[in-house]
């Protein structure tokens, strides 16, 4: 039987595909080929967390040793079976909920990333609390729970709106508007 479902975007069939790979598993799809092996979105279990991508032949020695290689796994989304649309994904993903990255430990790329706006100013508990909460929303994002995603942001501008908080209501409709508007064209690659 085939069937087949409709999603809001190229980077939501992206992730419903990985989703649907990693529950039923298909014989074809999960066999290394070429030496060649799908990649994976992982959020490290560290003080200040951070999202990297790894190789599937390489996830299972991270998983082993990671208090060895410094990264403790907290979540693991994937596989991916095309590297390049995930890392674009992640680049899109990036300019609405900034995060940090692999790299984050340098001090110089940190700082050049929050410059542009992609990494987090973490000062104090108030920032830190709300890095969390990006990184949740990023979880849920590659959950595939868009629609949740959405009516939380929409709760939380209200409630902003409501506080007379309106610079975090103005920065929280931006995400609403990036996430419902996000360019499929940036993920179609002719390979």
């Amino acid at each position: 039987t085939i069937t087949f479902e409709e999603t809001g975007s190229v980077l939501e069939a992206i992730i419903l595909e990985s989703n649907l790979i990693k529950q039923h598993q298909p014989y074809y799809n999960t066999k290394e080929k070429d030496n060649k092996s799908y990649s994976f979105v992982v959020i490290t279990n560290e003080e200040l967390p951070r999202i990297i991508t790894i190789r599937g032949r390489n996830l299972a020695m991270f998983k082993e040793n990671s208090l060895d290689v410094g990264y403790p796994i907290k979540h693991i989304f994937g596989p991916f079976p095309y590297g390049s649309l995930m890392r674009e994904a992640l680049s899109i993903i990036r300019k609405i909920f900034p995060f940090r990255d692999e790299k984050a430990l340098q001090k110089s790329h940190d700082t050049f990333y929050q410059t542009l706006g992609l990494s987090p100013k973490i000062t104090d508990e108030p920032s830190r609390a709300a890095y969390f909460e990006t990184l949740r929303h990023i979880k849920l994002f590659f959950e595939g729970k868009s629609h949740a995603l959405r009516s939380e942001l929409e709760e939380s501008m209200k409630q902003a709106a409501a506080q007379e908080n309106f610079e975090e209501a103005a920065r929280i409709r931006k995400q609403l508007f990036a996430l419902s508007h996000i360019e499929d064209i940036a993920l179609i690659k002719a390979e």
